[in-house]
C-alpha cells in the first residue's frame, strides 16, 4: 500500500491512538479492564465516566512505550511521518482534559501538568525514529463525551497547552474542530482553531 502511494506521488502517515476508556465492557484482550456500555448516549458526559480506573505507572509505561514501538515500526515500513491521535476523548486527550483528568499525582494538576503524558509519548517517539521523521499531532477543542468542551479557553492557555508538544517533538497539529470555519476565540477574531494553533507553536 505505502509503495502504491508513492507510485503516485502522494505521501503516507499511520495514525497510532489508544482509546483510553472508550470500549465496549468485555472487549479482548482483557476484559476486566472498565469500559461503557456501547449502547449509552456517548454525548452524556457521566455515562463515559463512571466505570473507568486510573492508569497505573506501569500502565503508563508500558503505553509510551507501545506508541515508540510503533513508530519505529512505521519508520522501518517505510511511512513517511506518523500521526499520534490526541484529540476527541481518547486516551492522549483524557489526560489534557480536567474533566477526565481527576489525578493527584505527576500526571494531573494544572493545563501545563495535564500535557505531561502527550509530552512523554512524544519525546518516546521522538527518540525512537530520529530527528528527521515527522510526528504530526492531532487535537482538539471537543469531545466525544461533551462537544462543548475547551481545553483552552484563551490564547495563552492554548500556546501552554501546546508549546510542551512542540519541545518534545512534535513537526505538524491537526487541530480537528467540528464546525471549523468558527473563530475558535471569537471574542478576539475570526481566527479559526488552526489559525490560532499555527499562531501560538509556529506549526
Amino acid at each position: 500500500v505505502i509503495d502504491a502511494v508513492h507510485a503516485e506521488g502522494g505521501k503516507m502517515f499511520p495514525q497510532l491512538w489508544h482509546t483510553g476508556s472508550f470500549r465496549q465492557i468485555g472487549m479482548h484482550p482483557d476484559p476486566s479492564v472498565p469500559g461503557f456500555d456501547a449502547s449509552e448516549n456517548l454525548n452524556t458526559f457521566e455515562h463515559t465516566t463512571h466505570q473507568t480506573k486510573a492508569m497505573t505507572e506501569a500502565d503508563i509505561a508500558d503505553v509510551v512505550a507501545a506508541y515508540a514501538k510503533a513508530a519505529a515500526a512505521s519508520k522501518v515500513l517505510g511511512f513517511d511521518g506518523v500521526e499520534i491521535h490526541g484529540a476527541h476523548g481518547y486516551l492522549i486527550d483524557s489526560f489534557f482534559w480536567n474533566e477526565t483528568n481527576r489525578r493527584t499525582d505527576g500526571w494531573g494538576g494544572d493545563i501545563a501538568q495535564r500535557t505531561r503524558f502527550g509530552v512523554e509519548v512524544v519525546q518516546a517517539m521522538r527518540g525512537a525514529v530520529g530527528p528527521d521523521f515527522p510526528i504530526s499531532f492531532r487535537w482538539s477543542q471537543f469531545k466525544q463525551q461533551d462537544y462543548r468542551a475547551k481545553l483552552a479557553r484563551t490564547p495563552e492557555e492554548l500556546e501552554t497547552l501546546l508549546t510542551p508538544l512542540v519541545d518534545a517533538g512534535v513537526d505538524i497539529f491537526h487541530a480537528s474542530a467540528r464546525r471549523y470555519w468558527e473563530g475558535a476565540f471569537k471574542e478576539l477574531s475570526p481566527m479559526t482553531l488552526a489559525g490560532w494553533t499555527k499562531k501560538v507553536t509556529g506549526k
